[in-house]
């Protein structure tokens, strides 16, 4: 059942300073584009001094078409968390890689599992294998791209600190479009890890300290913003934190049921402009509220 606005009088709409959305299945449609009506309902929070935030697993290269959306006085979350930067990707606030050890055993596992394992370092892509699975994540991606053998990972550097330089491992479905498990893969992996799914039955690796809930938190915390007065939109596993974080979270219609199951509103389908249809209730409702006195 439907989750709408009228069930949650008790949150003030009227407080919210902060909107948040994931891309992929969320913001932008399943062609990857971004609709007129989605990008004129980044522009009512700027109007309406809100801050407006792309939560992504993309790179800052990936988010290349989209970058702009979310105003001079935006952030963006990419990598799932690992990184997070102003408007533009203009400066980075802060980067959390994975630990080399941690690096150097996805590498591996990757290699002993068959993955077709993309590797995300300083903003290049480093892939084990040619499949087609990585050649169309090597084209969405808008990275330089670099193909490697997983017994010889020659990018990979290491801190004085025992951090890396890699931000993200991200595993493509299998080519016959078999889907990894989330439960099954977290049994393989150091505690110092997080894995979770993503669209299409791919998987995503990241510092266990890294997500997107734990992202906003910080950039609310960097910014002086209640994380109380935000708002979050999310479809998938990795957007779980996300939505819990935030002080009102939504979830697509074409969500995964998890991110329904936890989201105090349900909106459309990304196809359908979902995100600009909660927007534009969200601060309808609120103007009416303003201008009756109620």
């Amino acid at each position: 059942m439907e989750k709408g606005l009228s069930g949650n009088d008790q949150y003030d709409f009227g407080t919210v300073r902060l909107i948040a959305t994931d891309m992929d299945g969320t913001f932008i449609t399943c062609r990857a584009e971004i609709p007129d009506r989605n990008r004129r309902a980044a522009k009512i929070c700027g109007d309406n001094g809100v801050i407006f935030v792309i939560a992504s697993g993309r790179s800052y290269a990936s988010l290349g078409d989209f970058i702009g959306v979310e105003g001079e006085k935006g952030y963006i979350i990419a990598h799932n968390g690992a990184r997070i930067a102003t408007a533009g990707a203009k400066k980075e606030l802060l980067r959390t890689p994975l630990l080399a050890e941690d690096a150097e055993y996805m590498i591996d596992l990757g290699h002993r599992l068959s993955a077709t394992a993309c590797i995300w370092a300083d903003e290049k892509l480093y892939i084990t294998r040619r499949t087609r699975p990585g050649k169309l994540y090597a084209e969405a991606s808008l990275a330089e791209t670099v193909y490697f053998d997983a017994r010889d990972p020659f990018f990979l550097r290491k801190t004085p600190e025992g951090r890396s330089n890699i931000d993200k491992i991200y595993w493509t479905a299998g080519e016959d479009g078999t889907p990894w498990i989330s439960g099954e893969i977290s049994k393989l992996i150091p505690e110092t890890l997080s894995c979770f799914t993503s669209g299409g039955g791919c998987m995503e690796f990241v510092d266990r300290s890294v997500s997107k809930g734990n992202a906003l938190r910080t950039l609310c915390g960097m910014i002086g913003v209640d994380i109380k007065n935000t708002v979050a939109f999310g479809d998938s596993e990795n957007d779980l934190s996300l939505i819990e974080a935030a002080g009102f979270g939504v979830a697509m219609e074409n969500a995964d049921p998890m991110v329904k199951k936890k989201a105090s509103y349900i909106t459309g389908t990304n196809d359908e402009c979902g995100v600009a249809d909660a927007i534009e209730k969200l601060f309808g409702r609120e103007q009416k509220r303003k201008q009756f006195g109620i």
